[in-house]
């Protein structure tokens, strides 16, 4: 295994920015859900009083779900030579732990994204519109434009054939 140096190790190679306008279409969508919700609940409540709770409780996961959609799309990833990482230093995975990319038309992957197979399962964690991490498998993609993803994905490709 080659030696990369620390300065090309930290060098960004690819940046995935999600979309301004999916951004606040995402959230807008999941917040108009809540409002929908809360309104069905307390305006027009179901005879059942345990059905008027249902509803409201999913009323408030749309309007979690929303929040955090919004605070999860306001971070960037970077690849460098050596991770793929939220701006702010949080890691997703180790390009020496990524052993597959499916980017294709039929593979099951995140709107505009793309799909990571991790050599080792990796602990579970939820970045709703940005990325996913379950067991083996990193989702990168929802409310990112499709060709920085494409961008990155193709970068990750060829970061993956070198040898290790």
């Amino acid at each position: 295994m080659t030696a990369i140096p620390s300065d090309e190790r930290d060098a960004v190679l690819a940046v995935l920015t999600p979309s301004p306008l999916r951004r606040v279409a995402g959230a807008g969508v999941l917040t108009a859900l809540a409002a929908l919700l809360f309104n069905l609940g307390l305006a027009h409540p179901p005879a059942a009083l345990i059905l008027r709770l249902f509803v409201l409780v999913l009323g408030v996961g749309a309007a979690w779900l929303g929040w955090r959609f919004w605070r999860a799309t306001a971070a960037t990833l970077e690849l460098t030579a050596h991770e793929l990482r939220e701006r702010g230093g949080r890691r997703l995975a180790l390009v020496a732990e990524m052993r597959m990319l499916r980017h294709g038309v039929f593979a099951f992957k995140p709107s505009s994204g793309f799909v990571i197979t991790l050599a080792d399962p990796a602990a579970p964690a939820f970045a709703p519109g940005l990325w996913w991490r379950l067991g083996r498998q990193l989702g990168v993609g929802g409310g990112a434009a499709r060709h920085a993803a494409r961008t990155m994905a193709d970068t990750l490709s060829v970061l993956l054939t070198k040898p290790r």
